[in-house]
């Protein structure tokens, strides 16, 4: 490959990861509640309704008693 060519490869790259950077910046103020939203109801059924949890407990005092 010539030094031209390895020039417009790496010029390009940068272009694409600062292109990348951006859309996720955009992504991040656009959604960024939305995200949070959901962060705190995983949090909150893992906490509350966990149902697999409640399941193997039950399950667990089956065989125990």
């Amino acid at each position: 490959m010539s030094e031209q060519g390895k020039l417009n490869r790496i010029d390009a790259e940068k272009k694409l990861i600062h292109y990348v950077a951006e859309s996720q910046n955009i992504f991040n103020e656009i959604h960024g509640n939305k995200i949070l939203i959901s962060s705190l109801s995983r949090l909150k059924n893992l906490l509350v309704n966990n149902i697999v949890g409640i399941g193997r407990e039950k399950a667990f005092q089956k065989i125990l008693y």
